[in-house]
């Protein structure tokens, strides 16, 4: 119900594309070689991809919330993006041709 909400067709279509994917296995194994993941960093895109924020990810292992937005920054740029709603696209666009 909450697409039908959605503001414009292409947020209603990322939307459904991220059921879409939940809905399916989704293994992030493919991105540790592609970007050369530390296994900090794989560790902390998994949880984000669960949708943890940064401060639960911090509390999970142990580290401080600054450490993991280190982690985080180092993420977006070994992936090539800025944001979030970047990564999340990305994740997505490549999970269709997995």
């Amino acid at each position: 119900s909450f697409i039908k909400e959605a503001p414009d067709r292409q947020t209603k279509d990322l939307l459904r594309d991220v059921l879409t994917a939940l809905d399916q296995p989704f293994s992030l194994e493919w991105a540790k070689d592609e970007y050369r993941l530390s296994p900090a960093e794989f560790r902390v895109l998994e949880l984000l991809v669960q949708g943890r924020p940064a401060g639960s990810i911090g509390d999970l292992l142990g580290i401080q919330v600054s450490t993991v937005r280190v982690h985080i920054y180092k993420l977006y740029r070994k992936m090539g993006v800025s944001n979030m709603t970047e990564l999340t696209a990305l994740l997505l666009q490549r999970a269709k041709f997995l």
